[in-house]
């Protein structure tokens, strides 16, 4: 399977994994959908590379340039994105946001040595053309909800820099290591130690936080699928050696 074709996949996965994480905000809220979601995926993660990859992997400079890519996203740069959406609307947001594929792709050509063809270019430029006619058209009720501020546009630019800076990490890793387990486990580590960090700083968060005790398996299938899309995100890193995509 070539490169397209894997991030075709990886995209699909992303979707499915929008769905199941609504359906586990619905049964608790989207701090703790969100940490329960990326726990369970580190311990299936996690467990799968002790077994599959030698431990001096996880002593390699590559495992802690995945991990960064954690912090980057989906830490930092799904927080910003809340924000962003919060502070100025879904149009705006989605329309900053789609400038991360060639804010990335700048970042490997300076740093990366990565070639821009034309392809390339015009494809990045279709993304965000699209990206912008579609959150602009029909009424948007955002402008009525958020109200613009100027600071309120530096989330989505966070975002955006969070979400170029992974695929730029993702790559740089994968060029020291080939291995989409080793860096899936990576960013696992960092998000949860994120996570967890604020549980322990922020009283008011770990009061709210709320445990599945039915729906357990749902938490579970949308941390199997998050985990899923992120290795076919890395292989066709990998195999296209190029930093957009999924």
């Amino acid at each position: 399977m070539d490169a397209v074709s894997i991030a075709f996949c990886a995209a699909f996965l992303l979707a499915v994994n929008v769905v199941l994480l609504k359906l586990c905000v619905d049964h608790s809220n989207p701090f703790s959908a969100t940490f329960l979601v990326t726990a369970f995926g580190l311990v299936l993660f996690l467990g799968l590379s002790l077994w599959q990859l030698p431990l001096d992997l996880f002593q390699s400079k590559a495992f802690f340039i995945f991990a960064a890519a954690g912090i980057f996203m989906p830490f930092l740069g799904r927080w910003s994105l809340m924000l962003g959406l919060e502070r100025v609307g879904p149009s705006l947001t989605a329309s900053v946001t789609s400038t991360s594929p060639a804010l990335a792709t700048v970042l490997a050509a300076v740093w990366l040595d990565e070639s821009i063809s034309v392809g390339l270019a015009f494809g990045i430029g279709v993304i965000i053309l699209g990206v912008s006619i579609i959150s602009h058209s029909g009424h948007d009720r955002s402008r009525r909800i958020a109200v613009f501020t100027p600071t309120g546009l530096l989330f989505p630019i966070l975002a955006t820099v969070c979400a170029a800076m992974t695929f730029f990490l993702r790559k740089m890793g994968l060029n020291l290591i080939d291995s989409p387990l080793l860096g899936v486990t990576g960013s696992y580590v960092s998000s949860t130690l994120a996570y967890s960090l604020i549980l322990s700083l922020c009283s008011s968060t770990r009061q709210n936080l709320v445990l599945p005790r039915k729906n357990w398996m749902l938490f579970l299938a949308a941390g199997m699928s998050l985990g899923a899309a992120w290795m076919l995100s890395y292989q066709a890193l990998g195999l296209w050696g190029r930093p957009w995509g999924v």
